[in-house]
């Protein structure tokens, strides 16, 4: 589509063709976000496949679908949404290599695994835009946040056509370092002990003695396969603890059914009571917001951001005991959960085991 690219915060007046974010204002929608308006042919997991889709249509549907158009434009910079106007840009390099685009923002918006390499080029993408880690940091310096990201989409698209037909070993001293440390964290997580609770999409993960560091989220989502991850780590100090939730539990995926998920707030205020302490201490039991994309809890510091890989000192020493606290996230996921059909009821008196 030859249009003008734009990153706005707030849809304006124009009909736009928007991707990834969810905008109300008038033109052609295309996201997997909540409360999206994409036509219904055009549905899929992800806001990259929808434009797959889109550009797959006949030409003459194409434009009947962005008829007045006036321009592409997102509201947030993300490896889904970068690719998703890339492909509206030029198509016919994205369907060449579309199945490693929908991997790629697999492994940005679902922090999935598909491929070492589809890593790489979520973590390159999503560093590009970062102000000081850039590889255009001098270009980027001074600007706002909406025309930063305007000026490194434009120049991933100069990049992305010979990345995807001849690799990204060229950047590897950006993401380097991302993958190293995953590389890490999968050794690590080959010591935990895995309980899947396959009823609740949920999975406990106990890290090894010995284990000083927490695993980043892409690792944690790849060893648990489900929804929601409790992981802890034991030492003589305590138990640190991270219950996380991910993001098919918010985008819109065809076909799935969404289960609610459970009330964190509640959840902290109860687990706060058994450890003997309250928010205003310096370590508590803390939570994200469940309304937003991928929220998580955990004891420790306050303000963790989202989409935190790795917390780092943020992470505290809990009194409590590891079947103390998987209890209570159990009974908090049990709390809210829809079964399905009566079998699904049965058997999970195991959810509290360790």
């Amino acid at each position: 589509m030859q249009l003008p690219l734009i990153y706005l915060e707030e849809p304006g007046p124009d009909p736009v063709v928007s991707v990834d974010g969810g905008f109300e204002g008038p033109g052609l929608n295309m996201s997997h976000w909540p409360g999206n308006r994409t036509p219904e042919e055009l549905k899929h997991e992800l806001s990259t496949g929808i434009c797959l889709n889109f550009v797959r249509l006949p030409k003459e549907r194409q434009e009947e679908l962005s008829r007045g158009c006036k321009a592409l434009v997102n509201n947030h910079y993300d490896t889904d949404g970068v690719l998703s106007l890339f492909v509206l840009a030029h198509p016919e390099v994205a369907l060449a290599h579309a199945d490693l685009l929908l991997e790629i923002a697999a492994a940005g918006d679902f922090f999935h695994l598909p491929s070492e390499l589809a890593f790489c080029f979520d973590d390159l993408i999503t560093l590009y835009v970062h102000a000081e880690r850039s590889p255009m940091a001098a270009e980027l310096k001074g600007l706002a946040d909406l025309e930063r990201y305007r000026v490194v989409t434009e120049r991933i698209f100069t990049l992305l056509p010979g990345w995807l037909a001849n690799g990204i070993d060229s950047e590897s001293t950006t993401y380097g370092p991302a993958l190293d440390q995953l590389q890490q964290d999968l050794t690590g997580l080959e010591r935990a002990e895995v309980v899947p609770l396959i009823h609740f999409d949920l999975c406990v993960l106990r890290a090894g003695l010995g284990v000083h560091s927490e695993p980043g989220r892409h690792a944690i989502f790849h060893k648990a396969t489900t929804d929601r991850v409790l992981w802890m780590a034991q030492d003589q100090d305590g138990v640190r603890a991270r219950f996380l939730i991910g993001t098919r539990s918010w985008f819109e995926i065809p076909g799935a059914q969404i289960q609610p998920r459970p009330d964190l707030e509640q959840l902290a205020t109860r687990l706060n009571g058994l450890e003997g302490c309250t928010p205003s201490d310096s370590s508590a039991w803390r939570y994200q917001p469940i309304d937003t994309a991928s929220p998580e809890l955990w004891f420790g510091a306050p303000d963790i951001p989202m989409f935190c890989s790795f917390p780092g000192d943020a992470l505290h020493r809990s009194h409590l005991t590891p079947e103390v606290i998987q209890a209570a996230v159990c009974d908090a996921v049990r709390e809210v959960w829809t079964f399905v059909n009566e079998d699904e009821t049965t058997d999970t008196e195991d959810i509290y085991a360790v």
